[in-house]
């Protein structure tokens, strides 16, 4: 994961020393601790996270029926229509 801006992480500091001063001046604890990671979760938001995806490939097969029921237009179509994939074939919706 890397940050469009990462000196925003810097400022992750912050909200630990809030909680600590409100920790002693508080006795409802949860509420600080949660308050505190909602900072935490928007100060991370702000830093712009990125994350990289590796590229994966996908296989695909075309299954076509030859039985005698199929008519040569039909079968012709469809070894149009397979053609045409494997002419596509690699190029990921550019």
């Amino acid at each position: 994961m890397t940050f469009d801006r990462p000196w925003v992480l810097l400022l992750l500091v912050l909200p630990a020393v809030w909680a600590v001063f409100e920790w002693r001046k508080t006795a409802h604890h949860p509420g600080v601790i949660l308050k505190a990671l909602a900072f935490v979760a928007i100060l991370l938001a702000l830093a712009g996270p990125r994350v990289t995806i590796s590229e994966t490939k996908m296989a695909v097969a075309v299954l076509v029926d030859t039985s005698a029921s199929v008519t040569q237009t039909d079968l012709q179509r469809v070894s149009d229509i397979a053609n045409a994939i494997d002419r596509n074939r690699g190029r990921n919706g550019e």
